[in-house]
């Protein structure tokens, strides 16, 4: 095991940050390996929250990295922004993020590794990923080009310091030119697959504002306050007015993929700080459909 004795510690300063911090591993990894009891403070195993002081001895072994079998492939990515430290792409609808253990087709990963030829953390099946679109969700997402700036950028969205603006096509007309949906999210009790507003589930809160009405539908501005799984689809569904196209809370019928595009981004760059504002323009599919109505 590694050795490594506490100094210079001015601030209470988590276990698990400062692993971070000195190793320049992303935090889920440092919390990885206290949690198998690969870390140790003054011969004791600690938590990942355990406030260290000066002079304290930390032991620790690096876990061993099992590299994934995603292979490259070539794909038309419409890259936004990139420099050496991340990059912003435009996903495409109906391509899913990342593998999984039951989804191991061709996905945004598989074209990313191509373009970058490495990208951080690939022990895992979500190399450099930051945060998700759904595979019919289409637009912006921020992937890492190494696990220090990875660590930097989820600590940002945990933080609420990334803004996303969405654009939207909905079932039905809302009558309001804008408001706030605030309700909790969790899994459904009825079909865990699903997500739903539940008073058990997580605090959830997406901002939203029409730019278009037509005679059945709405096309509308969100952005959201904070990240919870499908929360977009499953507020609108909520107040009345499902996403269209989503077969999962919205309209059955409509099949042609949902009308949900992740249009803007907003965020300082966690190396530079230059303040990076970027969008793409709407989707030539949503102007067809929005030509129908």
């Amino acid at each position: 095991m590694s050795k490594v004795i506490v100094q210079n510690i001015t601030k209470k300063t988590r276990l698990d940050q400062y692993l971070a911090s000195i190793l320049n591993i992303s935090r889920n990894k440092i919390v990885k390996m206290i949690n198998e009891k690969k870390v140790t403070v003054n011969e004791k195993h600690e938590k990942p929250s355990f406030i260290l002081s000066n002079d304290d001895i930390v032991l620790y072994q690096l876990l061993e990295e099992t590299k994934t079998q995603i292979q490259p492939i070539m794909q038309n990515l419409e890259i936004i922004y990139e420099d050496d430290y991340l990059l912003v792409v435009n996903k495409p609808q109906g391509l899913v993020v990342h593998p999984a253990p039951t989804y191991q087709k061709e996905t945004l990963v598989h074209g990313l590794i191509f373009h970058i030829n490495g990208l951080s953390s690939l022990d895992n099946l979500r190399p450099g990923i930051v945060h998700r679109l759904d595979k019919d969700t289409s637009g912006l997402l921020i992937v890492a080009k190494n696990d220090f700036v990875l660590n930097k950028l989820q600590t940002m969205l945990k933080n609420r310091e990334i803004k996303r603006t969405y654009i939207a096509i909905t079932s039905n007309v809302v009558d309001v030119d804008a408001g706030k949906i605030i309700a909790k999210i969790g899994r459904d009790p009825r079909f865990r697959q699903r997500m739903a507003v539940t008073e058990q589930g997580k605090d959830a809160i997406t901002h939203f504002k029409v730019i278009t009405r037509f005679k059945e539908n709405t096309l509308l501005e969100l952005e959201l306050e904070t990240g919870r799984t499908h929360q977009i689809r499953v507020h609108l569904n909520y107040i009345g007015f499902p996403v269209w196209g989503d077969v999962v809370y919205g309209d059955k019928k409509n099949t042609d993929g949902q009308y949900l595009h992740a249009q803007k981004l907003k965020f300082k760059h966690p190396i530079t700080s230059e303040l990076l504002e970027l969008s793409t323009t709407i989707p030539q599919r949503f102007y067809e459909l929005m030509e129908k109505f």
